[in-house]
């Protein structure tokens, strides 16, 4: 039950970006603050919690599902938009950023919901396995979705709503699917775990850093950096 109520609580996230893109007026430090936060977290939850729990059953296969983790979200960001703040305030590149959200389409939204699916079934048998663990892929997956729902909220319409309730519910769905066949093996789940972590280095590195490094010179990162880091050690006493 407490794995399910984390697939919740990650599509709750693009509701939370919703939210501060209206009371914040798209104040990028949100952006950045979560995205270094979101950094720090997922590093930590690779090094210290899921490579733990597949070093010991490391083999051909492990190395593939990590590959197969990797380049299926590699994929998917060739269709979900992307979220990078580094535009600056000029006419043109205000009017580039909303044609940009005025095109989210058919094709970005069932691509961010398989993106959510597929985490959140990988979210679901990590916690089952480390609840501990399954708590930071939570957040670091929940903070990787506020700048998405902070772009969304940009451009937020009556018709859009729908789509954001989609949205909001993919990672529940992906959690349902895992329960559906939470019974196999425990070969099986050092793979799933494999295929987590292909995910999370690639979510970490090709994505996260890449936003880290553009805005390494802004204060707000190293806010993201601190809190990270307090989060970390009080979860560690829990």
């Amino acid at each position: 039950m407490k794995a399910l109520l984390l697939t919740i609580i990650t599509g709750l996230f693009f509701l939370l970006g919703i939210f501060l893109n209206k009371i914040c007026k798209s104040n990028k430090n949100i952006n950045i603050l979560s995205i270094s936060l979101s950094f720090i977290i997922l590093i930590n939850l690779i090094i210290f919690d899921i490579i733990p729990e597949i070093k010991e059953s490391i083999t051909f296969y492990t190395f593939l599902f990590i590959i197969l983790g990797l380049v299926l979200l590699k994929l998917m960001d060739f269709f979900v938009p992307h979220h990078h703040h580094e535009h600056k305030e000029k006419n043109d590149n205000i009017k580039e950023h909303n044609n940009h959200l005025n095109h989210i389409g058919f094709i970005t939204i069932m691509a961010l919901l398989l993106h959510n699916v597929i985490e959140n079934m990988a979210l679901f048998n990590l916690t089952i396995s480390n609840f501990k663990a399954g708590f930071l892929m939570c957040l670091g997956i929940g903070l990787h979705n506020i700048p998405l729902g902070f772009q969304i909220g940009s451009n937020l319409k009556n018709k859009g709503k729908f789509n954001i309730f989609i949205l909001t519910i993919s990672g529940f769905i992906g959690g349902i699917i895992s329960l559906l066949f939470k019974d196999i093996p425990e070969s099986i789940t050092i793979y799933l775990l494999s295929f987590t972590l292909g995910m999370l280095i690639y979510l970490t590195i090709f994505e996260l850093l890449k936003e880290v490094m553009q805005n390494i010179k802004n204060k707000y990162t190293y806010f993201g950096f601190i809190i990270g880091i307090i989060l970390i050690i009080i979860l560690r006493f829990i």
